[in-house]
């Protein structure tokens, strides 16, 4: 049966032993390799998502600054959705929309080039 007090205890021995300085192990360039073959840093988060909201509130404001109204803007999207929503529309812009989804996945090519099939997110 495991022991109830699960705190670690010191052990000066271990401690000495894994503090000592020693030579770094020779790997003949494998960490370098290592490190040069990760990928980039991903964007912060907040760049994801802040740069489109910035531009919506500076679009927004201009158009409001141009005289524009809620009503107008209602119309409008009223009509840009029985348009989006067209079969001739709906099917090709579907299509449109997985081809991106799919090309946002280059970074999962296979080394001579062509594209691998996107992992499960």
């Amino acid at each position: 049966m495991e022991s109830s007090n699960l705190t670690p205890q010191p052990d000066a021995n271990l401690d000495a032993i894994l503090r000592a300085a020693g030579a770094p192990l020779a790997d003949d360039g494998f960490s370098q390799r290592v490190l040069a073959a990760l990928p980039a840093p991903a964007l912060p988060r907040w760049i994801t998502w802040g740069v489109p909201m910035t531009g919506a509130l500076i679009g927004l404001g201009w158009v409001l600054n141009h005289g524009a109204s809620v009503a107008d803007g209602t119309k409008a999207l009223q009509t840009l959705t029985a348009a989006a929503t067209a079969p001739g529309i709906l099917i090709p812009g579907a299509v449109i929309l997985a081809a991106v989804v799919w090309l946002s996945n280059a970074d999962d090519a296979i080394p001579d080039g062509s594209a691998a099939v996107p992992p499960a997110r």
